[in-house]
């Protein structure tokens, strides 16, 4: 997304801290978007959203693949260039029709 990042983000141990991954990533990313392009990359804050147990992490990775299509940027997730994941092939996430997260849920 032009102006924007989606991230599907999975703690592997009791000692995992989103807060300070998110930190250390933004911090890394700003450092380097500055350098290369001159400009700040992030302004303050961000909206997360913690998946429950009866969320479907193929579900919530799907509509993250499906977003740029939503946006009008590409006719298809295997189109855009930035869309990747560890879990789920590009084919298997465009495989899911997109939905959107439970709006109470948000």
């Amino acid at each position: 997304m032009p102006d924007h990042i989606h991230a599907l983000v999975e703690g592997m141990s009791h000692h995992s801290d989103f807060l300070k991954w998110v930190d250390l990533f933004r911090q890394l990313s700003s450092y380097w978007a500055k350098r290369r392009c001159g400009t700040q990359l992030w302004q303050e804050g961000y909206w997360d959203y913690t998946l429950r147990a009866d969320d479907s992490v193929r579900g919530i990775a799907s509509y993250i693949a499906w977003n740029p299509v939503e946006a009008g940027l590409v006719e298809s997730p295997e189109l855009y260039p930035f869309t990747g994941s560890e879990r789920f092939s590009i084919s298997e996430l465009a495989a899911v029709p997109p939905h959107k997260p439970r709006a109470g849920d948000m």
